[in-house]
């Protein structure tokens, strides 16, 4: 590789310009977010602001919508529910259930750190069972 004799290992480096470099990253990341909390505070604005245009006013009426809602974000949650159900989108629905405060591995890990159920006990040998793809009588239990 070309100039790969040139390069120093970070930590063979002196350490004032290892505190520069170091200065310089802190100062982008610095910018960096500043720059996405501007963002992010127009953002909610123009979500907050009435729907225009006749189009889309209608779509939201025609769906049974109260005029009193009739915001961007509302525009903004139909077209995620159109790409959840018409594209099964697999970020949109991601998206959608993070926005419901659904997260599914945070509630799987929430069931596997349950207390283990006395009155309810799952049969372990059918479990068993089941992961060596050997057919389960499940109705029992119903």
């Amino acid at each position: 590789m070309a100039g790969a004799d040139n390069l120093i290992p970070f930590n063979k480096l002196p350490e004032d310009l290892k505190r520069e470099i170091q200065a310089k990253g802190r100062r982008a990341s610095l910018e960096k977010r500043r720059q996405k909390k501007v963002e992010e505070h127009y953002f909610k604005i123009l979500m907050g602001l009435p729907i225009s245009g006749e189009k889309n006013i209608a779509k939201l009426k025609e769906m049974g919508i109260d005029p009193k809602h009739f915001k961007n974000e509302m525009l903004s949650a139909i077209s995620l529910m159109k790409l959840i159900v018409d594209k099964n989108d697999l970020d949109a629905i991601k998206y959608g259930d993070e926005i419901l405060g659904k997260n599914p591995a945070l509630e799987l890990k929430k069931k596997q750190s349950k207390v283990y159920d006395t009155q309810n006990p799952v049969d372990d040998d059918k479990l068993l069972e089941a992961l060596d793809n050997k057919p389960v009588d499940w109705s029992a239990d119903i």
